[in-house]
């Protein structure tokens, strides 16, 4: 069995239980990994001197610790029949939400034989970089002018889209 970094590093601080010391033991690759890791350990007993430490605090840019959560405004909620979007006799919902200063236009479809929605939209905002989008567990990244796919559970009730260049968090609620 291939022992994993986690098993190697408690191993090495003394910390693995028996089970992963006995996984670290009988893996050939993990003893020079062990061997390694004991010289990073060895060398870093000393401390940086606090002149370095203050002067990398200094370098690094004051973030704030809180962003503002904006709540779009649901303008638009139908099925299947917003423009641009293909529609049917499909089950799909249709939704746009504004913002003071952003959009977010969303397909909602059901996939069949799960309990799943495929979440197909566009986050138009003023934002620099790639935006993530998080719904529970599920998250994608809007690709370079906003377009983003995701997988979600039904029920979920709500997306967020979070950018370092965004002013805040932008939240839309599905429900």
């Amino acid at each position: 069995m291939k022992a994993t970094w986690g098993q190697i590093s408690d191993y090495v601080r003394g910390i693995a239980s028996g089970e992963d010391r006995l996984a670290v033991e009988q893996d050939p690759e993990a003893s020079e990994r062990i061997f390694l890791l004991r010289q990073v350990l060895a060398a870093a007993a000393d401390p940086a001197p606090e002149f370095f430490v203050n002067r990398a605090k200094a370098l690094l840019p004051v973030l704030p610790t809180t962003y503002p959560r904006w709540i779009g405004r649901l303008v638009f909620s139908g099925q299947g029949g917003m423009p641009g979007f293909r529609h049917g006799g499909s089950a799909a919902r249709d939704l746009r939400f504004e913002f003071d200063d952003a959009e977010v236009e969303l397909r909602l479809e059901p996939i069949p034989n799960t309990t799943r929605l495929s979440v197909v939209g566009l986050f138009t905002g003023p934002a620099s970089g790639s935006i993530s989008v998080k719904a529970g567990a599920s998250e994608a990244f809007c690709d370079e002018i906003g377009e983003f796919m995701l997988e979600i559970a039904r029920d979920e009730p709500q997306l967020t889209f979070e950018a370092a260049g965004l002013r805040g968090i932008y939240q839309v609620n599905l429900q």
